[in-house]
């Protein structure tokens, strides 16, 4: 039977999260299964039961060094844990942080300094390095794409677009400068579901854009894909009022974000945040 793939549980402020998600997807990219609370914990789930059993089914924790990090009671404790554990701990220093307010198992130990470098980069530094720490990943493991450029937001669209919906208009305006990725998928063969897929494993956040009379076959393959690969929290659905139907009908199955855009005003008319 084929082991599993080594798990690291990442410790984090909250506050953190956008370069958080980032270092945990090119874990998951490197062969390494990730736990996060944001992701993994579910709805009704007991906190501190989950995490300890979390840490004990993990083989590394990652604690992310900030200086709001440093002032969470919550991470030190995660810290104790993994440690009395005898875990692989794999600290970063995400944003600069004075050694001294180091907890003292961390400040004799080396730290990865990602923010010197963009995250991308940082993130897959980190990844590798840390792919080498837990040792050989196991035979037939999941896909790498070390070597390649994350995305930072992949647009798919679906449907007629006589009048295409601009990706500026849902996007962050501070995308600019990080790598999207915007292509019509149809016809959807066998070679070009094999292509998004890709794309999908290397994504921070996937946008199902649903132009005028998108085919629910369609919509319903891709999305399952994408909801399968980044959950619901990292999908987004985006709409004219011709398919706002069938658009509201996945984000509410996959509790994902619906945004309906008006061609009158060239802008989002309306955002619905659908998310559990």
């Amino acid at each position: 039977m084929q082991e599993p793939n080594p798990q690291a549980f990442i410790s984090y402020s909250r506050a953190d999260w956008r370069y958080v998600e980032n270092l945990a997807r090119e874990f998951r990219c490197a062969g390494i299964a990730t736990w996060v609370d944001i992701e993994n914990m579910r709805p009704g789930d007991h906190w501190e039961p989950a995490i300890r059993s979390a840490i004990r089914s993990s083989h590394a924790f990652v604690f992310c060094i900030s200086p709001l990090c440093m002032e969470s009671g919550r991470t030190f404790r995660e810290l104790e844990a993994a440690l009395s554990l005898g875990l692989i701990i794999f600290p970063v220093m995400i944003e600069p942080t004075p050694i001294d307010a180091l907890p003292e198992a961390l400040k004799r130990r080396h730290i990865v300094q990602l923010f010197r470098d963009p995250p991308s980069i940082a993130s897959k530094r980190a990844a590798e390095q840390l792919a080498r720490a837990l040792g050989p990943p196991p035979p037939e493991n999941t896909p790498t794409v070390t070597g390649r450029d994350t995305i930072d937001a992949l647009i798919l669209r679906i449907g007629d677009s006589g009048r295409p919906i601009p990706a500026d208009d849902f996007l962050h305006p501070d995308w600019g400068s990080q790598v999207i990725v915007d292509r019509k998928i149809m016809p959807l063969d066998s070679a070009n579901f094999t292509t998004i897929a890709e794309w999908l494993l290397r994504c921070s956040a996937a946008y199902i854009v649903l132009e005028s009379t998108p085919a629910k076959e369609a919509v319903a393959l891709v999305s399952g894909v994408a909801f399968a690969i980044l959950g619901g929290r990292r999908l987004n659905f985006v709409c004219t009022v011709a398919s706002l139907d069938v658009a509201t009908e996945f984000a509410d199955l996959m509790q994902a974000r619906l945004i309906e855009w008006s061609a009158e005003t060239k802008s989002k008319a309306r955002v619905e945040i659908r998310q559990t």
